[in-house]
C-alpha cells in the first residue's frame, strides 16, 4: 500500500490544499507555523492539520490516498 497525493476531496474542509503532484508518494510531517507552538510541538494537535510532504514534487498537500502498489516480496 502506498500513500499518495490527490485532489479527489479537496474543499471539503476550510483550508484544504494540494500544491504536490497528483498520485505523488507523500510522508507526513508537521508544518507548525504557530509561534507559541515553537517550543512544545505537541500543542499542534490541538489546532494544526497535519500535512504530507510530496517526495517527488517536494510539495505540501492536506489530502492523500491510499493505493495498492506493486509487491516487492
Amino acid at each position: 500500500m502506498l500513500l499518495t497525493a490527490t485532489t479527489q476531496t479537496q474543499g471539503q474542509i476550510p483550508g484544504d490544499f494540494c500544491e504536490a503532484i497528483e498520485g505523488d508518494l507523500v510522508v507526513t510531517f508537521s508544518d507548525c507555523h504557530v509561534p507559541a507552538h515553537e517550543d512544545d510541538m505537541l500543542r499542534c494537535r490541538e489546532g494544526c492539520p497535519p500535512r504530507f510532504f510530496g517526495l517527488s514534487s517536494h510539495e505540501r498537500s492536506t489530502t492523500a490516498i491510499v493505493r495498492a502498489g506493486p509487491c516487492l516480496a
